[in-house]
């Protein structure tokens, strides 16, 4: 990229990129200042679709007799290209890459261009990638029309990348011819195209983008992709940019609203406080005002969290705030913070309601931040919040340190509190690493009452991943008081139905009677619902004769789901008359809407009289 002072678009001079300001820098200080210069200050208005550009420097110019094309001067011949480091290090990739582009001839920039889609030249696809775009950015410089030439002329993926590269540079320099080109692209490339303008010129108004937009004739994708493409960090005049962003449809998303905030920070920077009382009376939807307010407020809070309490105490609690208002945002930051104070502060809130909420907020934060600290004050915090405190507290320290919570668990005298600790371990541990977490399980006391539900909680989140394993020590597990079913019927019934050949293989392991009746049904209803009917009747021999009337009903009701017909013309072949009649009536009962009046007409000739009374009772 060029200064931009030494070329005008016809309307709005675009600022260098600080990435490229800051490469260039870099590329200048390793090759000296004549070279970078002349780089950069070669080429004006006038002479930007002059292919023959005198080139950069005579130093470069005097190499050409003694080089093949495509390569640079002596001293860069584009060895360090293939440098292994680059592919790691993104600084000395782009100081090395942009330092070997200005080497090269203008006149030789296509060749050598050429020579980048040659996979053999360049091994590193990131290397590759980053000289493509360096070079493409000079070619435009020196002749747009030959680098879109150029960029057209390759395959996708990589044309539509160079496609928006060079109109993302063209843009920058001369953004008006820049569109009269774009207009003339198909619409795939015409978006890519477009892309590549919003992105490289951030600084474009919003109405600007929205009028480059409506001439080619991409207004809606104009209008969404500078909402995704708004860079919030170096805005000059954020206030405006908010209003603009909170008056237009498309920017009510939830990147929309992140950007308002974003923004809205920015506008406090600058003007302080009084910004929250305007956003509060601007006409800005509920989800801009809120997120907007939040993360002011947030920033508020670091600085001062007294202050931003008090403010945020005066926020009506309707619209947006209704169910949660600014003041748990800033009591959920200060408590990060400093806990005790938080606490302290939200003492006075009422009613009551609010304030247990606010309460449990500070709590939530406190065991987020410092969860070893909270489990060592428990007395200190209101009864209330000490349950949730625990929870919280263990969930955070089975992230970080899952074998020390594991330890701590049993040092909890009072036992709701050690069930609590135990049950957020076990569901937090086992998503990282699900084998210890069983192993601890299994080795946790059998007189804790919890120790079925925190087994079958981990079991369930280890049977995608080591099925038999689940399934084997869930059988092995007495069958719990109430219950006349196995554990593993639980989890081979859930299998089924993402797995159905694995929980069909692993069926032998189930416990013998109930259990894999169970389970033998659910997989038979799984099997209908996946379109393989015969597969799942051949299985009812599998089955003692009392359970088998059980099979049929389940896996009739799936089947008339999804193919009525098929059940309807299986119906005939089911073992006894009172059988089909139960199942007949049940469908013409309750799934009616699956079958034609012909249809419920045949269902109704299987219905026996016994059975047509018992109904109509």
């Amino acid at each position: 990229m060029i200064d931009s002072s030494t070329l005008s678009d016809r309307n709005t001079q675009a600022p260098l990129s600080l990435v490229k300001i800051f490469v260039w820098v870099a590329v200048g200080v390793a090759i000296g200042a004549t070279g970078f210069l002349g780089v950069h200050l070669s080429t004006k208005d006038g002479n930007l679709n002059n292919t023959d550009i005198v080139p950069q420097s005579s130093d470069a110019a005097s190499s050409e007799s003694s080089h093949e094309l495509g390569l640079g001067t002596k001293n860069n011949s584009g060895a360090d290209l293939n440098d292994p480091a680059l592919d790691v290090d993104t600084i000395q990739r782009f100081k090395t890459v942009y330092s070997y582009v200005e080497s090269v001839p203008d006149q030789n920039l296509v060749e050598t261009l050429n020579r980048t889609i040659n996979d053999n030249w360049i091994q590193s696809s990131r290397v590759r990638s980053a000289l493509q775009t360096a070079l493409l950015e000079r070619q435009v410089l020196v002749a747009p029309a030959t680098a879109l030439k150029f960029a057209l002329a390759q395959r996708n993926p990589i044309r539509s990348k160079m496609v928006k590269t060079v109109f993302g540079e063209w843009a920058s320099t001369d953004l008006e011819t820049s569109l009269e080109e774009i207009a003339n692209l198909a619409e795939p490339l015409r978006v890519v195209a477009l892309e590549g303008v919003i992105e490289f010129r951030k600084e474009l108004p919003l109405s600007r983008v929205r009028e480059i937009g409506l001439e080619l004739n991409l207004e809606s994708h104009a209008v969404s992709h500078y909402i995704e493409s708004l860079n919030t960090e170096y805005l000059e005049d954020p206030k405006s940019r908010w209003y603009e962003l909170i008056a237009i449809p498309e920017a009510e998303t939830n990147l929309g609203y992140v950007l308002a905030s974003q923004i809205a920070q920015l506008w406090y920077l600058q003007e302080g406080i009084d910004v929250l009382q305007e956003i509060l009376n601007s006409d800005a939807g509920d989800y801009f005002q809120r997120d907007s307010i939040n993360l002011v407020l947030e920033l508020i809070t670091r600085e001062d969290p007294i202050r931003a309490f008090q403010f945020a105490q005066d926020i009506p609690q309707e619209g947006a705030f209704q169910m949660f208002p600014p003041t748990f945002r800033v009591v959920f930051v200060w408590a990060e913070m400093d806990p005790r104070a938080a606490l302290e502060a939200v003492k006075v809130v009422e009613p009551s309601g609010m304030r247990e909420r606010l309460q449990n907020t500070a709590v939530n934060s406190w065991a987020s931040a410092n969860p070893r600290e909270l489990l060592a004050n428990l007395e200190t915090i209101p009864k209330s919040t000490q349950m949730s405190a625990v929870s919280r507290s263990f969930s955070s320290l089975a992230q970080s340190s899952p074998n020390e919570a594991s330890e701590l668990v049993l040092q909890l005298e009072d036992a709701e509190m050690r069930s609590r600790a135990a049950e957020s371990l076990v569901y937090q541990w086992a998503q990282d690493n699900v084998n210890a977490t069983l192993d601890w399980v299994l080795e946790y006391p059998e007189t804790e009452p919890n120790r079925g539900r925190l087994l079958e909680s981990v079991l369930s989140m280890m049977v995608d991943s080591d099925p038999k394993r689940a399934i084997q020590i869930a059988a092995q597990q007495p069958i719990q008081e109430g219950r006349n079913i196995g554990l593993e019927a639980q989890l081979l019934s859930a299998l089924a139905f993402r797995d159905v050949d694995t929980a069909i293989e692993l069926l032998p392991e189930a416990r013998d009677g109930e259990t894999t009746t169970a389970v033998t049904r659910s997989i038979g209803v799984s099997l209908v619902a996946n379109g393989e009917p015969e597969r799942a009747l051949s299985l009812v021999q599998q089955l003692p004769d009392d359970a088998r009337d059980s099979f049929y009903r389940s896996i009739s009701y799936e089947w008339a789901k999804f193919d009525p017909t098929a059940v309807l013309a299986a119906l005939k072949d089911f073992p006894t008359a009172e059988l089909r009649s139960n199942v007949a009536s049940e469908l013409s009962r309750m799934h009616v809407q699956n079958f034609s009046d012909s249809q419920l007409e045949t269902l109704n000739q299987y219905i026996i009289e016994e059975e047509r009374q018992t109904r109509e009772e």
